[in-house]
């Protein structure tokens, strides 16, 4: 809220053009608090007990369940970011500077959505990382260990890739 009550002052923005500036990061974790309260709802099993219930069906992955509140949530943050620089950040000398905000804000949410999927890729399971450091558990000790270290290091790799990818777009679309 400072900075952006500074950056308006030193950008000589009139005062309606600078409170938009000092609300939004407001407003923003405003729609995170309603953004994961309603996503906390998607996050349901279907009911009863499957040991009592012989028609239960199949059990879900609780992954999946957690992930479909965490789409609920991105899907939602994403149009209600839309509509927070729509309506806080406009600019009479450039009306289409909301667009280039909302473009870094989606940059966040698609930074966000790509950390959960890597961060799924080397710790599941299901996936030939924790598939390779099983596999060299049966080898012995040293193997292991050798092999849990290189994916360890190898996991830092995108993360760092995403992320600067990230800043350098942000950055492009604020200029």
């Amino acid at each position: 809220m400072i900075l952006g009550g500074y950056l308006g002052e030193a950008g000589g923005l009139t005062f309606e053009e600078k409170s938009g500036y000092v609300l939004f990061p407001l407003l923003v974790h405003t729609l995170d608090l309603f953004v994961s309260t309603i996503g906390v709802f998607f996050v349901k099993t279907k009911p009863g007990l499957p040991s009592l219930k012989p028609d239960y069906g199949v059990l879900e992955d609780p992954l999946d369940i957690l992930k479909r509140g965490y789409y609920v949530s991105l899907m939602l943050a994403i149009v209600g970011l839309f509509f927070i620089c729509k309506t806080f950040l406009f600019l009479e000398a450039f009306p289409q500077a909301y667009l280039c905000f909302f473009g870094c804000a989606a940059i966040g949410v698609a930074v966000s959505f790509l950390f959960v999927m890597i961060t799924q890729y080397y710790t599941d399971y299901n996936y030939g990382p924790v598939q390779s450091i099983a596999a060299s558990s049966q080898m012995g000790h040293a193997t292991n260990i050798i092999t849990g270290l290189s994916v360890g290091l190898e996991s830092c790799g995108l993360p760092v890739i995403v992320i600067s990818i990230a800043i350098i777009s942000s950055y492009y679309l604020g200029e």
